[in-house]
Protein backbone atom coordinates (compact mmCIF):
# COMPACT_ATOMS: atom_id res chain seq x y z
CA UNK A 1 0.00 0.00 0.00
CA UNK A 2 2.47 2.34 0.40
CA UNK A 3 4.48 1.53 -2.72
CA UNK A 4 1.50 2.46 -4.22
CA UNK A 5 1.00 5.51 -2.18
CA UNK A 6 4.56 6.78 -2.63
CA UNK A 7 4.40 6.09 -6.68
CA UNK A 8 0.96 8.30 -6.70
CA UNK A 9 2.36 11.42 -4.96
CA UNK A 10 5.76 10.89 -6.57
CA UNK A 11 3.65 11.33 -10.40
CA UNK A 12 3.37 14.89 -8.83
CA UNK A 13 6.88 16.89 -10.28
CA UNK A 14 6.30 19.52 -7.32
CA UNK A 15 6.07 16.92 -4.23
CA UNK A 16 8.52 14.73 -2.73
CA UNK A 17 8.43 11.68 -0.46
CA UNK A 18 10.84 12.29 2.31
CA UNK A 19 10.34 9.00 4.56
CA UNK A 20 8.05 6.17 5.20
CA UNK A 21 6.99 4.52 8.72
CA UNK A 22 5.87 1.76 9.52
CA UNK A 23 4.70 1.94 12.82
CA UNK A 24 3.43 4.99 15.09
CA UNK A 25 6.36 5.94 17.19
CA UNK A 26 8.58 5.65 14.03
CA UNK A 27 6.59 7.82 12.02
CA UNK A 28 6.43 10.43 14.78
CA UNK A 29 10.51 10.28 15.13
CA UNK A 30 10.77 10.46 11.40
CA UNK A 31 8.32 13.37 11.22
CA UNK A 32 10.67 14.91 14.32
CA UNK A 33 13.67 14.74 11.98
CA UNK A 34 12.49 14.77 8.48
CA UNK A 35 9.96 18.17 9.08
CA UNK A 36 7.29 17.12 6.34
CA UNK A 37 5.19 19.59 5.25
CA UNK A 38 2.45 16.84 5.25
CA UNK A 39 2.50 13.46 6.84
CA UNK A 40 -0.19 10.60 5.50
CA UNK A 41 -1.07 8.41 8.08
CA UNK A 42 -3.21 5.56 8.21
CA UNK A 43 -5.47 5.38 11.69
CA UNK A 44 -4.54 1.44 12.15
CA UNK A 45 -0.81 1.74 12.91
CA UNK A 46 1.10 -0.53 15.44
CA UNK A 47 2.58 -0.17 18.63
CA UNK A 48 1.10 3.70 18.52
CA UNK A 49 -1.97 4.30 16.55
CA UNK A 50 -1.91 7.07 13.57
CA UNK A 51 -4.57 9.12 16.26
CA UNK A 52 -2.25 8.73 19.06
CA UNK A 53 0.88 9.71 16.66
CA UNK A 54 -0.88 12.66 15.04
CA UNK A 55 -1.38 13.55 18.77
CA UNK A 56 2.59 14.11 19.74
CA UNK A 57 3.09 14.85 15.64
CA UNK A 58 1.00 18.23 16.24
CA UNK A 59 2.32 19.00 19.67
CA UNK A 60 6.03 18.98 18.61
CA UNK A 61 5.84 19.99 14.78
CA UNK A 62 2.74 21.80 14.82
CA UNK A 63 2.49 23.52 11.38
CA UNK A 64 3.16 19.89 9.89
CA UNK A 65 -0.35 18.71 8.32
CA UNK A 66 -2.15 15.41 8.74
CA UNK A 67 -4.07 13.57 6.32
CA UNK A 68 -5.16 10.48 7.73
CA UNK A 69 -6.10 7.06 5.45
CA UNK A 70 -7.68 4.88 6.68
CA UNK A 71 -10.32 1.64 6.00
CA UNK A 72 -12.96 2.86 7.91
CA UNK A 73 -15.65 5.45 6.67
CA UNK A 74 -17.44 6.76 9.94
CA UNK A 75 -18.68 9.70 12.00
CA UNK A 76 -16.75 8.11 14.49
CA UNK A 77 -13.33 8.57 12.87
CA UNK A 78 -14.22 12.22 11.08
CA UNK A 79 -14.47 13.16 15.16
CA UNK A 80 -11.37 11.33 16.26
CA UNK A 81 -9.75 12.69 13.01
CA UNK A 82 -10.93 16.11 13.92
CA UNK A 83 -10.50 15.73 17.32
CA UNK A 84 -6.72 15.64 16.98
CA UNK A 85 -6.59 18.47 14.65
CA UNK A 86 -6.13 16.69 11.07
CA UNK A 87 -6.65 18.28 7.87
CA UNK A 88 -8.67 15.65 6.07
CA UNK A 89 -8.77 12.14 5.48
CA UNK A 90 -9.30 9.72 2.31
CA UNK A 91 -10.78 6.13 3.05
CA UNK A 92 -8.43 3.52 1.46
CA UNK A 93 -11.32 2.38 -1.01
CA UNK A 94 -11.01 6.14 -2.60
CA UNK A 95 -7.21 6.56 -2.79
CA UNK A 96 -6.92 6.15 -6.74
CA UNK A 97 -9.59 8.98 -7.20
CA UNK A 98 -9.57 11.10 -3.85
CA UNK A 99 -5.74 11.34 -2.29
CA UNK A 100 -4.28 13.53 -5.09
CA UNK A 101 -7.15 15.85 -4.49
CA UNK A 102 -7.05 16.05 -0.92
CA UNK A 103 -3.13 16.31 -0.86
CA UNK A 104 -3.31 19.08 -3.00
CA UNK A 105 -6.39 20.96 -1.21
CA UNK A 106 -4.52 20.33 2.37
CA UNK A 107 -0.87 21.65 1.27
CA UNK A 108 -3.01 24.99 -0.23
CA UNK A 109 -4.33 25.14 3.48
CA UNK A 110 -7.76 23.85 3.07
CA UNK A 111 -9.37 20.68 4.52
CA UNK A 112 -10.44 17.44 2.97
CA UNK A 113 -13.48 15.66 4.64
CA UNK A 114 -15.74 13.55 1.82
CA UNK A 115 -17.93 12.36 4.54
CA UNK A 116 -18.06 15.39 6.89
CA UNK A 117 -21.89 15.16 6.91
CA UNK A 118 -21.66 12.12 8.66
CA UNK A 119 -20.71 14.05 11.71
CA UNK A 120 -24.31 15.81 11.47
CA UNK A 121 -25.46 11.95 12.12
CA UNK A 122 -24.02 11.99 15.69
CA UNK A 123 -25.73 15.19 16.82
Amino acid sequence: MRRGLRGLIESHNDWAVCGEAVEGNEAVRKTRELRPDLVIMDINMPNLTGIDAAQRIRKESPATKILFFSVYDSAHVVREILNVGGQGYVAKSRAGSDLVNAVRMVLDGQTFFPSLSKIAQLA
